[in-house]
C-alpha cells in the first residue's frame, strides 16, 4: 500500500526556497499479529519566517493557569490533497501530576486557515504509542475563526488525575492548505504529536527537517 503525503512550512513574508527533500520508508505496527510496511515517499520544502510574524497567544489572567510547551505562533504546517489529521500535546504524568484536583477549564489554539470540520478530543493515559482513554470530546467546526488564536471552553468538566495528558485537534480538509498553527521551534518532548494515515507519530522524527511545537494550550481552574 503506497500513500504519498507533502508536509510544508511556508512564509507569508518570504520568498518560498527549498531546503530539503527526504524520502524514505516507514515502518509501522497495527496491531501484534500483523505488520504493515507503509512506504511514505515525502517532500518537505521548509521556510524560515525569521523573527517577524509571531502572533502571541492570549493573557491568561489568575487564578487561571496555562500549561503549555509552544511560544507565539509563526505559521502552519501545510498539508497537501484530502487529510483527516490531528495535531496532538501530551503532559505527562511527572508534569500533570502537580495539577492533580484541579480542573481543566479551556483549550486554546491557533488555526490559519478553517477546515471543513474539527473537533477537541482530550484523552487520560497513553497507550500502544498514543493517546489512551477519551474523556472529552467536541465539535468546534463553528467556532474557529482563521487566523486567529481560538479558545474552547469545555462544557463538561475534566478533573486532573496523575495520569499523561493528551489534547488533541483534529482537524479534515478537502484542498491543500494550512490549518493548525505551530511556534518557530525547536520541538519539545511531546509538543509535536502528529497523527496521521490513522497513526501517532512524533512530527519532529516523521519528518525531521520540520522543527516546531503546536499552538495547543491547556488552561486549568486550580478552584
Amino acid at each position: 500500500m503506497k500513500k504519498r503525503a507533502q508536509l510544508l512550512i511556508l512564509s507569508e513574508a518570504t520568498i518560498s526556497q527549498k531546503i530539503s527533500s527526504l524520502k524514505y520508508k516507514h515502518l509501522i505496527s497495527h496491531q501484534p499479529m500483523q505488520r504493515l510496511i507503509l512506504a511514505i515517499s515525502i517532500s518537505v520544502l521548509l521556510v524560515s519566517c525569521g523573527d517577524g510574524g509571531l502572533t502571541p497567544g492570549p493573557e491568561v489572567e489568575a487564578p487561571f493557569e496555562a500549561l503549555n510547551y509552544d511560544g507565539s505562533n509563526q505559521d502552519a504546517p501545510e498539508f497537501e490533497g484530502t487529510q483527516d489529521l490531528a495535531g496532538a500535546v501530551m503532559f505527562p504524568s511527572n508534569i500533570i501530576s502537580a495539577f492533580e484536583g484541579n480542573k481543566l477549564a479551556k483549550v486554546q489554539y491557533y488555526i490559519k486557515e478553517k477546515p471543513s470540520s474539527a473537533n477537541i478530543k482530550i484523552y487520560s493515559s497513553t497507550s500502544n504509542g498514543g493517546p489512551g482513554n477519551l474523556i472529552y470530546s467536541a465539535s468546534i467546526s463553528g467556532e474557529i475563526a482563521a487566523d486567529s488564536w481560538n479558545e474552547h471552553e469545555l462544557t463538561n468538566t475534566v478533573t486532573l488525575t496523575r495520569d499523561d495528558l493528551w489534547i488533541s485537534i483534529e482537524f479534515s480538509h478537502v484542498n491543500t492548505q494550512r490549518t493548525l498553527g505551530c511556534d518557530e521551534g525547536p520541538a519539545v518532548s511531546n509538543g509535536d504529536w502528529l497523527l496521521i494515515d490513522g497513526q501517532w507519530e512524533i512530527l519532529s522524527q516523521f519528518a525531521p527537517t520540520v522543527n516546531i511545537n503546536w499552538n495547543i494550550r491547556a488552561v486549568i481552574d486550580p478552584s
